[in-house]
């Protein structure tokens, strides 16, 4: 164990390093997942285009009911 202020300060700056390393791991992690989500669920894939034009052209000209039960 060190005694001087600046072996402190490093012995503390790797066990600092130690504890967060699991959580930089698992923000990077998180962050590859987000982003091939966001890549491979486009919405013209999720919701093809021409399912949306009908869709709409349908709601312009009142063919959709509000409340079907």
């Amino acid at each position: 164990m060190p005694t001087d202020p600046v072996g402190i300060m490093k012995q503390l700056g790797w066990m600092g390093w130690a504890f967060l390393a699991p959580f930089a791991v698992a923000t990077l992690i998180a962050l590859w997942f987000s982003v091939e989500r966001l890549v491979v669920l486009k919405r013209s894939r999720v919701i093809p285009k021409p399912f949306v034009e009908r869709f709409l052209e349908h709601l312009h000209q009142g063919k959709l009911d509000r409340d079907r039960r």
